[in-house]
């Protein structure tokens, strides 16, 4: 007996999970389970739990004398199936559904050599279609989490590896080449449904597979994703439009939500019922535990958001598809609620590398709300996004700095200086801050010129704006006298941190992490003006505070020690400065990374003192490493690469000396 759907010839991979489900359900070798088993396939549309379903009867066929597939979207279809079966047994078909279903039950109690397949049994309630016997094998599909408590064991099916999406692919548009399907893949993130209608579309329209990957980017509705499939499936588009449809409709807030997630990035966001939790460790927080629970629940209940935790994430595909439901003026509307939410977030401050995580997991949904505002037509950009958002994206932008990643930094920071100069005027404080960033972030890959100019015309805008001693403006101040520091100006480097330095601990204290700064500037411009005593007495009592006030591994605390370690090697004390660099090497590694540039500062430092003291191949290998690292991070033509390509010279050459 057996009604078993088509099989796909075109099956591919998942060898191991069909494995597991066999084990789950048979047993291995002597250990044959007893009674019946149930076991479930959980994912998200689109995952595959179908096609897997089908190759397992299929494949253990044999092993059955029974093997029926039941319809489960409804309850209605259920019946229908099992209502079917009973017929086939020869059970009389009078009464009711359901004294039917327990004569049906009634017969199979009987017999072991059974296997009933449930698929798409999203709603739980649905669970007296399945039977409740200590015999037999049922496999159920379902894109629910709930679908747990069904069944002792469940499978999470998780999408294709990149091996399976390319084999599929390519069985699917032979012609196409190895880095052109993995192009694809890359583009479609390896969703098994998505793999095989991408192949078929692209089999059978020819477009080349950079007019695709645009296509699937700007209208993935017209990129083979509404296309039914072999088995008759009705495609991945109609997947997502059905369900968003059924969500608005049960829970209203977890289709604003969806919605909301479809313009941020393809990543797990973070979510918190309490608002102290979301203030704390940078969750964004939509309701009272409640609210948030109901919302969770609906999400994931349609198999259109993957939970993990306090986490939900959107697969890319389902967002492009997503945001093609909308109207232009729905997406503006949609986008600005997206900001809303991230905005509700509160990270802490981006210096404190106890916060760095909670950036981390917001800064891609930052950064992926900022560019759909960057693709608007240049009319919608008049509409700045929501003060509340602003500040988050400054935050990211300085924690993109803090952590080294200059590129990221300029490249947002960047963006959002056209944008808000457009939309909130040249002279908006935001404006400004973001033009500090910009500039702060061309200096620290090099661009002096460019940063210097930005940074005078943005001082400029802070002093008219808020006045000669406002910290926007001072930090501003302390930032030009840094350029022009690197620039060779020294003179005019001194003068401005002197009167910087001077007016932050009026307005400040001494103690103030932003009058610390100052003070670390004016420290190493007296530095490199030769006064190597005043810099020395300056750092050490820079340490001090930094040490009482942050902490002994905050990052600005370890760049004072980098400083002083500085001031001791231009003073003579190698050995002083060896002891205080390795220290302060091994600590940045710990804390910032192998390749942040300031670990490299502290290896290109230690370096030099090893050098200093005769330990030549000691330093050549450090000095190798450090400009191997620079290379990737910042560039062949950086300034501090071409000082650590020198410094590998010279210690490679005194190598060859001694030899």
């Amino acid at each position: 007996m057996w009604n078993l759907p088509r099989r796909n010839p075109f099956f591919t991979g998942r060898a191991e999970i069909l494995d597991q489900m066999h084990r789950l359900l048979c047993g291995t070798g002597t250990d044959v389970p007893s009674g019946g088993r149930t076991l479930s396939l959980q994912g998200v549309g689109g995952i595959g739990k179908t096609q897997l379903a089908t190759e397992y009867a299929y494949r253990h066929a044999t092993g059955y004398g029974l093997v029926w597939w039941v319809h489960a979207e409804s309850s209605t279809l259920a019946e229908s199936c099992l209502a079917e079966l009973a017929e086939i047994l020869g059970l009389p078909v009078g009464g009711t559904q359901s004294v039917l279903i327990r004569r049906l039950w009634s017969v199979l109690s009987q017999r072991d050599d059974w296997l009933l397949v449930y698929d798409n049994l999203d709603n739980p309630t649905g669970a007296d279609q399945v039977p409740p016997l200590d015999c037999g094998r049922v496999l159920i599909t379902s894109r629910s989490p709930a679908v747990g408590r069904l069944t002792p064991d469940m499978i999470q099916v998780s999408p294709f590896d990149r091996g399976e999406s390319l084999a599929l692919l390519r069985r699917r548009c032979p012609d196409l080449a190895h880095d052109e399907a993995g192009q694809v893949c890359e583009a479609i993130g390896d969703l098994p449904l998505a793999v095989e209608q991408a192949g078929c579309f692209l089999a059978e329209s020819g477009l080349e597979v950079d007019a695709y990957v645009a296509l699937l980017g700007a209208r993935p509705e017209e990129a083979g994703l509404a296309d039914p499939t072999l088995d008759l499936h009705p495609g991945l588009a109609n997947v997502v439009s059905l369900g968003r449809e059924r969500l608005r409709t049960a829970c209203p807030e977890a289709g604003l939500l969806l919605d909301q997630m479809a313009f941020c990035a393809p990543l797990p966001l973070p979510v918190s019922p309490s608002e102290t939790t979301a203030s704390r460790s940078g969750y964004v927080h939509l309701g009272d535990v409640a609210t948030t629970v109901r919302i969770m629940r609906a999400l994931t209940g349609l198999g259109l958001v993957q939970r993990s935790g306090a986490y939900l994430q959107v697969h890319r595909l389902v967002q492009g598809l997503l945001r093609s439901l909308h109207s232009e003026e729905e997406q503006v509307v949609a986008r600005n609620e997206a900001q809303k939410l991230l905005a509700t977030a509160r990270p802490g401050i981006p210096d404190d590398p106890s916060a760095w995580p909670a950036y981390a997991a917001l800064t891609p949904h930052a950064q992926a709300v900022a560019e759909a505002v960057d693709g608007e037509e240049p009319s919608g950009s008049q509409t700045p996004e929501p003060e509340e958002f602003r500040s988050l994206l400054l935050n990211v932008c300085r924690y993109l700095h803090v952590t080294g990643q200059y590129i990221n930094a300029r490249t947002l920071s960047e963006r959002a200086y056209a944008r808000w100069t457009q939309s909130l005027g040249s002279l908006h404080q935001d404006t400004l801050r973001a033009a500090h960033n910009v500039g702060r972030a061309l200096r620290a890959l090099g661009a002096y010129e460019a940063a210097r100019e930005l940074n005078e015309n943005t001082l400029e805008g802070f002093r008219r704006v808020l006045g000669e001693d406002h910290a926007y403006t001072l930090a501003s101040a302390t930032s030009l006298a840094y350029i022009v520091q690197h620039m060779g100006d020294y003179q005019a480097a001194r003068e401005l941190n002197e009167t910087t330095l001077t007016r932050y601990r009026r307005v400040l204290g001494e103690d103030h992490v932003a009058t610390l700064n100052s003070a670390s500037n004016l420290a190493w411009v007296r530095h490199v003006l030769g006064d190597f005593e005043t810099a020395r007495a300056l750092d050490e009592d820079i340490l001090a505070r930094r040490r009482r006030v942050l902490g002994e591994e905050h990052p600005q605390t370890l760049l004072s020690g980098s400083n002083l370690g500085r001031d001791l090697f231009a003073l003579g004390h190698f050995e002083a400065a060896r002891a205080l660099d390795e220290d302060i090497l091994a600590r940045r590694r710990r804390i910032l990374g192998e390749d942040h540039a300031h670990t490299l500062v502290s290896g290109s430092n230690l370096g030099r003192d090893l050098f200093a003291l005769g330990h030549f191949e000691a330093a050549r290998a450090l000095d190798k490493d450090t400009l191997a690292r620079r290379r990737r991070v910042l560039g062949e033509d950086h300034p501090q690469t071409l000082a650590s390509a020198a410094d590998l010279e010279a210690s490679s050459a005194a190598v060859r000396r001694r030899e």
